[in-house]
C-alpha cells in the first residue's frame, strides 16, 4: 500500500485554536490560549496517524494573486483579536520544535500551497490527507485525496474523514463541481460575491442539472423562474470571477520536495522546553514529549504502582479489574471538538455536554466530603437533575469475599464530585438516600470498571442499577492491544492529567492502611479525583466509539455482558473440598511416584524442578540435543520437553511431574481457601484483557484446567451443583472452524458442515485422496492439526514439528490442504490483503483490532501480525458470538427456567446451575440461546449435559 502523506491547514487551525477556548495566559500575562490549542491538535494527529510524511502551510500574509483579481476579495474582515497577533510567532516556534516542515509561498494562499503539495503527492503515487476544516478544500477529494477535520472527529461526527461520499452529502455534488456551487452561491466568509440572490439551494440545483458555471451561464435563458434567468444572465461575469476566486491552483511554485517532507519526528528537548516556557503543564507529561527512557520509567513506574496496590489494601482503589485497564488512541477529555469549542447548535444535548466538559480544570480542591443528613440531600438532589453520573466504591479490602463497603465517589458534572463516606452518613442512610438515583432508569451512570463497583454495591445492600457506560470498556474497544486500560493511565492519555497514586493516600506494601483509616479530606481528593476523572474520560471516549462503528457492540455487547459478569461472580461455583482434599493427597502419591521412575530413567536421582539439574542432565549427560537458549544456557521449558519426549523417558517423565505439581499448587491447594461460607468460589472475569475479545478469569484462573484430560476430569469432578441442583454443561462444538467456513465459503468446508460429517475426517480424505472411511488415525490427526492451526497462522515448520514430519513432507501436506480447499486460500489471501490495506481487521460482529505491526521492518513482527490477521477474525468473531450467546441465554433462561443461573463461562462453554427437575428445560433453553446467537452459512452446533459435578456434565 501507498504511503500516506499528511498537509496541515496551519493558518484555518491557528483561528479556530483561539476562539475554542479564551483567557489562558503565562503567569506573566502572555496569551496562550490558541497555542495551547495547536499544540492538542499536534500532537493529536501525531499519536493517531503517527505519519511517515507530513507538512503544514501557513499564509505568509499581504496581497495574493486573489487580491489583484477582486479589490474586495476578504476585504470586510475585521482585524483579529489583539491577544492573536503576539501568539503567531509562539505558534511557529512550536511548529519548529515539533520538526514539522512549514510550506509558506509569497502571494498565495495556503489553500493553494495545500493543494499544490497534494497534487503532487498523488501524480507520485502517495495517498494524501489534507488536514483541515475548510470547505473550499473539499474539491481536491477523490480517491486519493480525503480531508480530516481533526475538530469534528474527536465529536464523533460521521463523515470527519471526507472522501468523495461525504461531499456529495454535504454539497450535493462531485468534489470537481464544489467550486461551480460555491461560485454561483458566493461565499461570505471570503467575500466572494456569488450571484445575488442565489443561495446554496439553489446553486446544487443548477450544478446537478447542468454542470459547472459556464454550462449553467448557456442554459440560463431556459429557465422558467425569470429572477433567477435574469440574475444569471445580468451577472455571468461575476460568477466567472467568483468562480476564478475560489478555485484551488494546483500549480503554484512551492520550494519543497516531497522528500523533505519525511517526518524526522519532534525535537524532544526543545519541545518540552518550549512547553515549560508557556506554562504548559497539562502537555509536559504527554508520552510523546517525554524522554524514550522516562517515558519507559513514567510507563513502569504507573503500572508498578497499580500492581503493589492490587496486593494489600493500598488497593483500593486502582487495582480494580486486574490487567482489565488498557490505554488507547488519544483524546482530551469531554471536548465538543478538539480544543474544547462549544457545540454547535443543532448538536444533541448529550454531545453538547460533553463539549462543555474540559472547560473546568481538574481542581483537588473542589471535592468535598458530604458528612451530614443535610449536605447528603443537597448532594443526591443534584444527582436526581444530572442527565448523567459517574460513580466509583472504595471498600476496606478489595478482591476479597466479604469486602466491607467503606464509601462513595459520585460525580455529575466535571468538576463536580463529592465523596459520601459510609462511617460518618450511615450504610441505612446512604442506601435510602441514592435509592432513587441507583433506579432511574433515564439516567445515564457512569462506571470504570463498572462491574467491581456493581459487586460492591450490591453485596451492601444497594438496589441494582443499570450501567451505562464503562471508560475501561470504551479503550477496550478502541484500541485492544493498548498498553493498559487503566484510569490512571486514560487520565494520563485523554486528559493530560496525572492522578494520584493509591501508595501516596493508603501507603504499600506492609505499611498499608485500609481506606476507612484514609482522613475525610485525603479521601475526598483522591476519589472525587478519580470519579470525575472517570465522567471525562467517558465523554471523551464516547463520540470516538460512535465515529468507529463501535457503539452496537459497546452499547449491545460488552456494557450488557459487564452485567451479567457481575451476576456470575457474585454467585460463585460450589466446591467439594474434601473431594480436592482427597485429590490433593493422591496428587502426592502420584508425584512421588513420577520422580522415582525419572530417576530410574536417568539413573540418577536429580531434582525435577530444577531447570539447571535438568538442563545438565538432558544435554550433557543424556547428550540430547539443545532445542533453543536462553541469557542462562539452554532452555527445558515446556517446548523444549515436548519436543524431545519422544527421544528418552526422561523428558516425558518431567513434564507430566511439572502438569500434576502445577495443578496441585494451582487448584487443588489453593482452592479450598478461597471459598466462602456456602462452600462456593468466586472467580473474577476479565473483560478487557484479551486483544481478540475472549474472556479470561483470575483469583482463580479456571481458564487453565485441562478440558479434555483425565487429570482435568478429576479436578472438575470437585465443581458440584448445591444440593437439590445439577450443572448443565453447554459447549459449541467447532465454533472456530464453523466461522471458518462462513467466512471463506469453501464448499468443502460448509458442505461437511451442513451434513453433519466429521470435519476432520473429510479433510483428511481430501487432502489424502482416499474414501472418508478409509481414513486412518495418523492422517485424521494430521487433517486436523492443519484445520486447528491454520486459524493460528501454522506454517510449515510447526506443522512438521507437531506431527514429526521432514519439513518436504509437512509442506506437501499443507499443498495438498489448499488445492482441495481452495476457499480458504482465496480467504486468507483477501484477508491479508484487506489488513495491509485498513491495518486493522474486523470481527463478524464488528470488533476491531488494530494491526501497526504489519508495517514494521522487523520481519518477525510482521509474520506476528500477518498471523493475527488470520486467527483475529475468526477467534475474535467466536469471543463475540459466545458473548452475545450469553446474554441471550442469560435472558431466555430468566424468562423460562428462572431457577436457573450460569455460573461459569470457560472457553466455548457455559456452565448452569439448576434444579434438577428443571435441568431438561434448562438444557433445551440454553442451547437454543447459544445456536441462535448468530446466524452463518453452517449450523452452530451446542453439546449439551448435565450431572451433579462439572466432570459429570461432560
Amino acid at each position: 500500500m501507498a504511503d500516506t502523506v499528511y498537509l496541515i491547514d496551519g493558518s484555518g487551525y491557528i483561528f479556530r485554536a483561539y476562539y475554542a477556548l479564551r483567557r489562558l495566559s503565562t503567569s506573566t500575562g502572555v496569551p496562550t490560549n490558541a497555542v495551547f490549542n495547536f499544540a492538542t491538535m499536534l500532537l493529536r494527529i501525531l499519536k493517531d496517524h503517527d505519519p511517515k510524511y507530513l507538512g503544514i502551510a501557513f499564509d505568509v500574509g499581504g496581497k495574493t494573486f486573489r487580491h489583484e483579481m477582486f479589490d474586495e476579495y476578504k476585504a470586510h474582515r475585521s482585524a483579529p483579536p489583539e491577544d492573536l497577533p503576539p501568539q503567531i510567532p509562539l505558534i511557529h516556534r512550536l511548529v519548529d520544535t515539533f520538526r514539522i516542515p512549514k510550506l509558506l509561498v509569497k502571494g498565495v494562499e495556503a489553500d493553494d500551497v495545500l493543494a499544490t503539495m497534494a497534487a503532487r503527492a498523488k501524480a507520485a503515487g502517495f495517498e494524501v490527507v489534507i488536514v483541515t476544516g475548510d470547505k473550499d478544500l473539499m474539491q481536491l477529494v477523490d480517491d486519493h485525496v480525503t480531508l480530516l477535520d481533526e475538530m469534528r472527529l474527536s465529536r464523533g461526527h460521521e463523515g470527519t474523514r471526507i472522501g468523495p461520499a461525504q461531499v456529495l452529502e454535504r454539497f450535493g455534488v462531485s468534489p470537481e463541481r464544489v467550486a461551480d456551487v460555491l461560485a454561483l452561491a458566493g461565499d461570505a466568509s471570503d467575500n466572494v460575491p456569488g450571484v445575488e440572490g442565489i443561495g446554496p439551494k439553489t446553486a446544487t440545483e443548477l450544478v446537478q442539472q447542468y454542470g459547472d458555471v459556464e454550462a449553467v451561464l448557456a442554459h440560463a435563458h431556459e429557465l422558467k423562474a425569470a429572477g433567477r434567468r435574469d440574475k444569471l444572465l445580468a451577472q455571468a461575469d461575476r460568477a466567472r470571477l467568483s468562480k476564478q476566486l475560489v478555485v484551488v491552483r494546483r500549480d503554484v511554485d512551492v520550494p519543497v520536495a516531497l522528500d523533505e517532507l519525511r517526518y524526522a519526528g519532534i525535537d524532544k528537548a526543545a519541545a518540552r522546553a518550549f512547553i515549560h516556557e508557556l506554562e504548559f503543564r497539562r502537555l509536559e507529561s504527554d508520552p510523546l514529549l517525554r524522554d524514550d527512557s522516562v517515558a519507559t520509567t513514567t510507563a513502569d513506574a504507573a503500572a508498578g504502582a497499580e500492581a503493589a496496590a492490587g496486593a494489600g489494601a493500598a488497593a483500593a482503589s486502582s487495582s480494580r479489574g486486574k490487567g482489565n485497564r488498557k490505554e488507547s488512541a488519544s483524546a482530551k477529555a469531554g471536548q465538543g471538538d478538539l480544543f474544547g469549542a462549544p457545540a454547535a447548535a443543532d448538536e444533541p444535548a448529550a454531545l453538547a455536554a460533553v463539549a462543555a466538559a474540559p472547560t473546568t480544570p481538574i481542581d483537588l480542591g473542589r471535592y468535598r466530603a458530604v458528612v451530614d443528613a443535610s449536605s447528603l440531600a443537597d448532594v443526591v438532589a443534584v444527582l436526581r437533575a444530572a442527565p448523567r453520573v459517574a460513580l466509583r466504591t472504595e471498600v476496606d479490602r478489595p478482591g476479597t469475599a466479604g469486602a466491607r463497603l467503606v464509601g462513595l465517589g459520585v460525580a455529575w458534572a466535571p468538576g463536580e464530585a463529592a465523596w459520601l463516606p459510609v462511617r460518618e452518613l450511615g450504610l441505612d442512610a446512604l442506601r435510602t438516600a441514592l435509592a432513587s438515583v441507583l433506579g432511574d432508569v433515564d439516567k445515564a451512570l457512569v462506571a470504570h470498571d463498572g462491574k467491581t463497583d456493581a459487586n460492591a454495591l450490591l453485596s451492601a445492600g444497594f438496589p441494582s442499577w443499570r450501567l451505562a457506560g464503562d471508560p475501561m470498556l470504551m479503550s477496550y474497544l478502541l484500541d485492544a492491544d493498548a498498553e493498559s486500560h487503566g484510569l490512571m493511565n486514560l487520565s494520563r492519555r485523554f486528559l493530560g492529567h496525572a492522578m494520584i497514586d493509591p501508595a501516596d493516600v493508603t501507603g504499600a506494601g506492609k505499611s498499608a492502611v485500609a481506606f476507612d483509616a484514609v482522613p475525610l479530606e485525603r479521601a475526598a481528593a483522591y476519589v472525587g479525583e478519580a470519579v470525575d476523572c472517570t465522567l471525562r474520560v467517558h465523554d471523551a471516549l464516547l463520540p470516538r466509539i460512535e465515529a468507529d462503528g463501535l457503539l452496537p457492540l459497546y452499547r449491545d455487547l460488552e456494557l450488557p455482558l459487564e452485567d451479567l459478569l457481575g451476576k456470575m461472580e457474585r454467585a460463585g461455583v460450589r466446591i467439594d473440598i474434601d473431594r480436592l482434599k482427597g485429590l490433593s493427597d493422591s496428587f502426592v502419591d502420584e508425584i512421588a511416584a513420577l520422580e522415582q521412575k525419572a530417576h530410574a530413567a536417568a539413573g540418577r536421582p536429580f531434582l525435577l524442578t530444577s531447570p539447571q539439574q535438568v538442563a545438565e542432565l538432558l544435554f550433557t549427560e543424556l547428550a540430547l540435543p539443545v532445542i533453543k537458549r536462553t541469557k542462562t544456557g539452554p532452555s527445558t521449558d515446556v517446548h523444549v520437553l515436548e519436543a524431545l519426549a519422544d527421544r528418552h523417558d526422561v523428558p516425558a517423565l518431567i513434564l507430566e511431574h511439572r502438569t500434576l505439581t502445577k495443578l496441585k499448587n494451582t487448584y487443588l491447594d489453593v482452592l479450598p481457601q478461597l471459598v466462602d461460607a456456602e462452600q462456593r468460589v468466586h472467580t473474577h472475569y476479565n473483560q478487557a484483557v484479551a486483544a481478540t475479545g475472549r474472556l479470561s478469569s483470575s483469583d482463580p484462573n479456571l481458564q487453565n484446567i485441562p478440558i479434555r484430560t483425565p487429570l482435568g476430569r478429576r479436578i472438575r469432578d470437585a465443581f458440584v451443583a448445591k444440593d437439590g441442583c445439577v450443572l448443565v454443561s453447554l459447549d459449541y462444538s467447532q465454533i472456530e472452524l464453523r466461522i471458518l467456513a462462513h467466512v471463506s465459503k469453501d464448499p468443502v468446508l460448509v458442505d461437511t458442515f451442513l451434513k453433519n460429517e466429521d470435519v476432520h475426517r473429510r479433510t483428511a480424505a481430501e487432502i489424502f485422496g482416499v474414501a472418508a472411511d478409509a481414513v486412518t488415525r495418523d492422517q485424521r490427526t494430521a487433517a486436523k492439526s492443519i484445520n486447528f492451526g491454520l486459524l493460528y497462522g501454522m506454517g510449515v515448520v510447526r506443522l512438521a514439528r507437531e506431527l514429526g514430519l521432514k519439513r518436504a513432507e509437512a509442506k506437501e501436506y499443507l499443498d495438498r490442504y489448499f488445492e482441495r480447499l481452495q476457499g480458504i486460500r482465496s480467504w486468507h489471501a483477501a484477508a491479508l490483503e484487506r489488513a495491509h490495506v485498513e491495518r486493522e481487521v474486523r470481527t463478524l460482529l464488528g470488533r476491531r483490532r488494530k494491526l501497526p505491526g504489519l508495517d514494521s521492518k522487523n520481519p518477525g513482527e510482521r509474520a506476528r501480525a500477518e498471523r493475527l490477521a488470520i486467527n483475529t477474525p475468526i477467534q475474535g468473531s467466536a469471543a463475540d458470538i459466545m458473548k452475545r450467546a450469553m446474554i441471550d441465554a442469560d435472558r431466555a433462561l430468566a424468562q423460562h427456567v428462572p431457577s436457573a443461573r450460569i455460573l461459569l463461562q470457560v472457553h466455548d462453554e457455559l456452565v448452569i446451575e439448576v434444579p434438577e427437575a428443571d435441568a431438561p428445560r434448562a438444557l433445551e433453553v440454553g442451547r437454543a440461546a447459544m445456536q441462535g446467537a448468530v446466524h452463518l452459512d453452517v449450523p452452530l452446533v451446542v453439546d449439551g449435559h448435565f450431572g451433579r459435578s462439572w466432570a459429570d456434565a461432560h
